[in-house]
């Protein structure tokens, strides 16, 4: 089925819909949720905070699962992001915050799991992360309905500057 997505999630907000060819399908987001790897002698504590973005009711298809970690020194973010396989690898991710210039990201494999993406962030753009309100990531795939390929995803923050915010508090080892 080909999509084309342009959408506003809400934290709370359990669904929203996006127009396809033949309707409507419900879009669905997590919440932001803190992930931390297992303590043991060889881990280093370096927790991120992650949200997926689907599309579709019981058989829920992933559009991208993006996640935040805060390098060493809390000056800087590395932010990774994981899409369906059907992505055009050539064309890149781009990451998109308001009043700031567009990030791109190449991929960097892929796996059973989907392609990944990773784009870091310095000291002030960290910061304006954590100020905004949303944010946008468009990347190319073969299941896209425009003849670009295009899949743009315009994402509601939510609560993302007070998980950052918790995540900044932390210890790094």
């Amino acid at each position: 089925m080909y999509l084309i997505v342009f959408f506003f999630l809400g934290l709370m907000l359990p669904s929203a819909y996006a127009k396809s060819a033949d309707g409507e399908l419900p879009l669905l987001g997590s919440p932001w949720f803190e992930k931390c790897p297992k303590e043991n002698e060889h881990a280093i504590k370096n927790c991120v905070i992650e949200r997926s973005i689907y599309v579709g009711n019981e058989s829920r298809s992933r559009l991208a699962t993006i996640s935040i970690e805060i390098l060493k020194g809390n000056r800087e973010a590395l932010l990774r992001f994981l899409v369906p396989l059907e992505t055009l690898l050539p064309m890149g991710l781009t990451f998109l915050l308001p009043e700031e210039n567009t990030f791109k990201g190449f991929f960097l494999f892929c796996d059973v799991n989907g392609c990944y993406s990773q784009i870091k962030l310095n000291q002030g753009e960290l910061q304006n992360l954590i100020n905004t309100n949303s944010f946008i990531i468009t990347y190319s795939n073969l299941k896209s309905a425009n003849k670009n390929n295009e899949v743009r995803l315009a994402i509601d923050a939510g609560d993302l500057s007070v998980k950052i915010k918790e995540l900044l508090k932390k210890p790094s080892k």
